[in-house]
């Protein structure tokens, strides 16, 4: 699965995946997707990103783009369901989170 996503779309589908609980191989596979998803420390200057509380980050750069890739179709089908399974949505960024449901392939009923 190839991803296109903006930082903020990025950063929920980290939240997404450390909302997750549960066996073990649900904490597996959700490391292996946070290896891929989580910004590496480049990644977080290119955006301006900057750690304001313990759990809490703020960035400078909404809208730049990351080119991703989740190769494993398993981790790809896992992605999908903690995404639409995820609760906290807000509607102040509905545009991106229609749009990164759609990238996945998740359909409004779900």
């Amino acid at each position: 699965m190839k991803l296109n996503l903006n930082t903020w779309q990025r950063m929920m589908c980290v939240q997404a995946l450390n909302a997750q609980a549960g066996h073990i191989s649900t904490i597996r596979k959700a490391l292996k997707l946070l290896e891929i998803l989580e910004l590496d420390e480049a990644e977080r200057v290119d955006v301006g990103m900057v750690q304001i509380g313990d759990e809490q980050f703020t960035w400078k750069d909404q809208a730049h783009r990351f080119e991703l890739e989740v190769a494993d179709r398993e981790l790809a089908a896992f992605l999908k369901r903690a995404v639409a399974g995820y609760g906290n949505w807000p509607v102040l960024q509905a545009r991106d989170t229609l749009d990164l449901f759609e990238q996945l392939g998740i359909e409004a009923e779900e």
